[in-house]
């Protein structure tokens, strides 16, 4: 198995955490769009694409900012 394939198959089961808690989830438009991700390849998540308006709402709600 390589580890690319283990790399996705924890992100699959990160999101399916992450969805099961109901967390809503938003890509990067811009980030999507420079890698041929369409709204079919986030549907299986409920996931929806922001942009910069959204993703600042969402840095002024929370009380903390997770980046890597």
């Amino acid at each position: 198995m390589s580890d690319s394939t283990v790399r996705c198959r924890r992100l699959e089961e990160t999101l399916t955490k992450v969805v099961g808690r109901r967390v809503p989830i938003y890509a990067c438009g811009a980030c999507c769009r420079a890698r041929s991700v369409v709204q079919t390849d986030l549907d299986p998540w409920g996931a929806k694409f922001g942009n910069p308006t959204i993703f600042l709402s969402l840095v002024e709600w929370a009380d903390r900012v997770i980046t890597e």
